[in-house]
């Protein structure tokens, strides 16, 4: 029998109910920490609009992020097993955005994981293989292998990982292996592409060992059940390599990240895990104009700039128009995105102005288009309003 407690308990916090383990040693490697909330009287607005909070414009915490904002930024309640919610709770747009998309791991992969599938194993060198379920423990720590006999696999210690697939139309016992190590490369063997996961080899060492020990599994009576648990294993050991290299390197530069994901930090795990997740989620960008200060010297010229960040993917455009007509040429700069530490992007563009232009009454508009918004986003500013 297994010596890991899935003893839970529920507790109540400012965000709600939660079911957690008695135990905070063996929660769940995805398990995330409740992010200590902004201060009152440090948000006066709200952070994703910047209106003004009142007696009637009520101030939101989202549970996620912890950061401020008015009910119509932050309306949305999301489940969020990542912090063992037993309820939906309250979410800014960019987090409820990411844990919607975190469900799908939740629902699929991670249910397929516990409920496991049957395999032919071989430990080591040994050439009598065992018909054994494999499945996850509960707390996703673990891999538990039932048979005649009974065994366990703490998935932190896995080094490395070979996947045995199949490829449509090719000759019968015709097999291609991929190898993957800690620093994982970015393909994803799925259920449903011209790839089926046949089998999988893993590298571990054992508790108080240094020496690595090979289990080998092969789909045993019913490989569709065994590919999709495969599908599956394979996703949960690239979120978890994330995991290890954050514990390793608190700071890799996007140069030394074999990944090529983003510059990790330990903030931005919850973000590097919905990359893998779903690499192809979209954040759409916000948008603040700053403009020069008043006291400009003779001859100085205006510049008023267009800041855009937050977005992914990497596809903003920027604009600019002057009493609704479009400006362009050298009144207008913009610069090339870099990716922030949380994987989304920032740009910014520059409006080159003469002090005469800027005070002759006109309005200066910034245009963003990105697909992540439902229209186009715009700010607009004039030497009236910075007066």
């Amino acid at each position: 029998m297994s010596a890991v407690p899935d003893g839970k308990k529920l507790v109540r916090s400012p965000s709600g109910l939660r079911m957690v383990p008695e135990n905070g040693a063996f929660s769940s490697p995805f398990s995330l920490d409740e992010p200590q909330w902004v201060p009152d009287k440090e948000c006066p607005r709200c952070m994703q609009c910047d209106t003004k909070f009142d007696f009637i414009t009520r101030k939101h915490h989202c549970r996620r992020c912890g950061r401020c904002f008015c009910d119509k930024c932050c309306s949305k309640k999301v489940a969020l097993p990542r912090m063992c919610f037993v309820d939906p709770v309250r979410q800014c747009r960019d987090c409820s955005l990411i844990s919607q998309k975190e469900l799908d791991f939740y629902d699929k992969q991670l249910k397929v994981l516990t409920a496991g599938a049957t395999f032919l194993v071989t430990l080591g060198c040994s050439e009598k293989s065992e018909t054994m379920v494999c499945r996850m423990s509960n707390n996703h720590r673990y891999l538990f292998l039932d048979g005649e006999s009974h065994f366990e696999v703490e998935l932190s210690r896995i080094s490395t990982m070979q996947v045995l697939t199949e490829t449509e139309g090719s000759t019968p016992g015709e097999k291609d292996i991929h190898t993957y190590t800690t620093l994982l490369d970015s393909q994803y063997i799925s259920e449903g592409g011209l790839s089926r996961a046949t089998g999988m080899l893993l590298h571990y060492k054992p508790p108080g060992s240094q020496d690595s020990q090979q289990l080998r599994m092969e789909a045993a009576d019913d490989k569709k059940i065994a590919s999709s648990w495969l599908a599956a294993m394979h996703k949960n050991i690239m979120i978890l390599s994330a995991l290890i290299l954050l514990v390793a390197f608190p700071v890799l530069t996007e140069k030394e990240s074999k990944n090529n994901i983003i510059m990790f930090n330990t903030a931005s795990l919850s973000v590097c895990i919905s990359f893998f997740l779903s690499p192809d989620t979209k954040s759409p960008p916000s948008l603040v104009l700053l403009a020069s200060p008043q006291s400009l010297s003779p001859g100085d010229e205006v510049r008023v700039v267009c800041l855009v960040q937050g977005f992914r993917p990497d596809s903003a455009t920027l604009s600019w128009s002057d009493n609704g007509n479009a400006v362009a040429g050298a009144e207008v700069q913009t610069s090339s995105s870099q990716r922030q530490s949380d994987g989304t992007f920032i740009r910014s563009s520059t409006l080159k102005l003469s002090p005469e232009r800027w005070s002759s009454g006109r309005t200066y508009t910034c245009h963003v288009n990105h697909p992540a918004l439902s229209a186009p986003l715009s700010q607009s500013t004039s030497a009236e309003k910075c007066s």
